[in-house]
């Protein structure tokens, strides 16, 4: 367990982030906020089109609704989700680049109460009876919705993440949460102020969007939206163009960038924070010799991003960092009780950055989200990370693995035991094993092994990538980038994900 621990006090008051937002438009109206889509806003500007939008979502909602926010990555599409926040409602982010079926699925399980949206969209938000283009509502807006003023125990947003087999789960976060996440980034480790301009490139579906859009412009800093975080080329000439000074992003967008030149000579250096998954040796040391400062962030969805940082300085000493001062660590054994420092157990997370937990799945809420019993603050809860860690002596925690089989593909989580359902479901399939192994450039893929059923012909079940009667199972990320038949499956044994273990072979798309 850390050495930190609570006093049974109430956590402390801070600023909301809409409040903190208002703060830094009133300190510097003109100051840039939100670069994308071809438009150039000020602070004034948008906090003025935020408030024009909370008015008009008053207007049509009802206190604490859901509102689902869809649309380009552009300053409207920002000032749509702060209005959603500054009305009192619940910001509910929807990607319109993402498959529709986990579209249509966020959007019944959610059953918000309205989703904006805004230029080009999937058919199923487009036609979906509660949805209203952002011109249609403000054009219909008298501006005299009453906005109810967010408590920090209020839900501010709700991410869902990645599920598997396309059957993803909202994560509750509330206001006070994502003030201690501000608070934490900018005071403290890695830091923002407003002298800071920020390349935003996670998708606004993605938790990573709250501190590369929302948690900068709290803090004063300008935000600069990628429109396409595919395109390197374009990444690096907006990081010179418009002055960069920090990016936040995975270790496999980290890759892309230096292998298309990021601080090359003549390339402008930026603070590197990378998150979502696990930074390699070797990727941190190309990173340093490329950026200004490299940080290493840790965070579940489940406890609002980030709950560590940790400066990177030597390739060979990575670690996840130290506690933000908002989130309490503890390093435990299996009945819950400590595991002294140098030794390895499960991380539990404690603290102000807890989320309420999932929507409408109160059973997996209370197996994952459990009372804290080092805690003297009532009703105070622990997060079950499912992460193996070993708390140093220094204070630093080293990930080591994990207690289950979930593994990390550019930054979004994986079951492979959910894909293996999924695959097993096929009539040409009897058995199939999924696991995760090493790609090229230390990256993780997905491997499937299949054992054929009676009906595959030449040894190749028919239609792989598209099974009949199976609903595409996941976004890209989480479909096996090869695919194997073999007599048997992996034994046991040989379940261990290594190329040591099991070739990856060809590659099929």
């Amino acid at each position: 367990m850390t050495a930190a621990t609570e006093d049974g006090t109430d956590a402390p008051r801070r600023p909301l982030l809409t409040d903190a937002i208002m703060a830094a438009a009133e300190h510097s109206p003109e100051r840039t906020a939100v670069v994308g889509g071809g438009e150039t806003w000020s602070f004034r500007r948008l906090v003025g089109e935020s408030h024009q939008f909370a008015r008009a979502i008053a207007e049509v909602s009802g206190a604490a609704d859901w509102i689902g926010v869809c649309g380009p990555r552009t300053p409207r599409t920002v000032a749509a989700a702060l209005g959603c926040m500054l009305a009192g409602r619940v910001y509910l982010p929807l990607d319109p680049n993402h498959p529709e079926q986990r579209l249509s699925l966020i959007v019944d399980d959610a059953d918000a109460a309205l989703i904006l949206f805004d230029g080009a969209v999937p058919d199923h938000i487009a036609d979906h009876p509660r949805s209203l283009t952002l011109n249609a509502l403000t054009d219909a807006s008298e501006g005299g919705g009453t906005c109810r003023r967010a408590e920090s125990n209020d839900v501010a947003y709700v991410i869902y993440t990645s599920g598997s087999t396309g059957k993803p789960k909202g994560v509750l976060a509330q206001h006070g949460a994502l003030a201690a996440l501000a608070d934490a980034i900018g005071d403290h480790r890695p830091g923002l102020d407003a002298h800071d301009v920020v390349l935003a490139v996670a998708s606004f579906a993605f938790d990573m969007s709250i501190t590369d859009v929302f948690v900068p412009l709290a803090r004063g800093a300008t935000v600069v939206l990628a429109p396409d975080a595919r395109d390197t080329a374009g990444l690096l000439d907006l990081i010179d163009a418009h002055g960069v000074t920090t990016v936040l992003a995975t270790p496999s967008l980290w890759r892309t960038l230096v292998s298309g030149g990021l601080g090359d000579d003549g390339r402008r250096r930026v603070r590197a924070i990378g998150g979502g998954e696990r930074l390699t040796g070797s990727l941190a040391g190309e990173l340093l010799g490329r950026t200004e400062r490299l940080y290493n962030g840790y965070g579940p969805t489940e406890t609002t991003v980030y709950v560590t940082f940790g400066e990177v300085r030597d390739a060979d000493d990575i670690t996840l960092g130290r506690r933000t001062p908002s989130s309490l660590l503890y390093v435990l054994d299996g009945r819950l009780g400590a595991v002294p420092p140098g030794g390895r157990g499960e991380l539990y997370i404690g603290g102000d950055t807890v989320s309420l937990g999932y929507h409408r799945r109160p059973g997996l809420t209370a197996e994952k989200f459990l009372p804290d019993p080092y805690s003297g603050r009532p009703g105070a809860r622990l997060y079950r990370t499912g992460d193996i860690v070993r708390l140093r002596g220094d204070g630093e925690l080293e990930f080591i693995g994990r207690s289950d089989s979930q593994v990390k593909i550019r930054g979004h989580r994986v079951e492979p035991g959910e894909v293996e359902a999924v695959l097993a479901q096929h009539p040409d399939v009897r058995e199939a094993v999924v696991l995760a192994v090493d790609a090229p450039a230390g990256e993780t893929a997905l491997a499937a092994y299949w054992v054929g059923g009676e009906t595959a012909a030449d040894g190749e079940p028919a239609s792989w990538n598209r099974p009949p009667r199976v609903p595409d199972p996941a976004p890209t990320y989480s479909r096996p980038a090869s695919q194997h038949c073999t007599p048997e499956p992996p034994a046991p044994r040989q379940r261990t994900g290594t190329r040591s273990s099991c070739s990856t072979g060809s590659s099929n798309s």
